[in-house]
């Protein structure tokens, strides 16, 4: 996953919410639900 900065991106590799295991932005992604609403750029 990239993020968008002023001078480029930033690249997340893996996540770690409070008392939740490590897991790589693929996982993180395929485990959340989104809106009718939401968009990608």
């Amino acid at each position: 996953m990239k993020i968008a900065v002023e001078n480029g991106f930033i690249e997340v590799l893996s996540l770690q919410f409070p008392g939740k295991k490590k897991m790589n932005t693929a996982e993180l992604l395929n485990g959340m639900t989104f809106s009718k609403e939401a968009k990608a750029y």
